[in-house]
């Protein structure tokens, strides 16, 4: 994956949802990663530059019907 630049703030959208042959089935793989010091320096930018590291500052999960923030 090439970028043009990282931004300061990054943002990770997870896909709990595949499509298969017009039906909707859950991806249920757990997915775990670093809350703080989140390291994306094996990344590159396209002019060299080198990703830091991001720590969480929110997160939304949805559950049925109801909302959950954390920030």
């Amino acid at each position: 994956m090439m970028v043009q630049r990282f931004p300061d703030t990054l943002i990770i959208y997870l896909k709990r949802f595949v499509f298969e042959q017009a039906i909707s089935k859950k991806i249920d793989t757990e997915v775990l990663f670093e809350r703080v010091g989140l390291d994306v320096s094996a990344l590159e930018s396209a002019d060299g530059e080198k990703a830091g590291k991001y720590n969480l500052i929110g997160s939304i999960q949805v559950r049925a019907i109801q909302w959950f923030f954390y920030l």
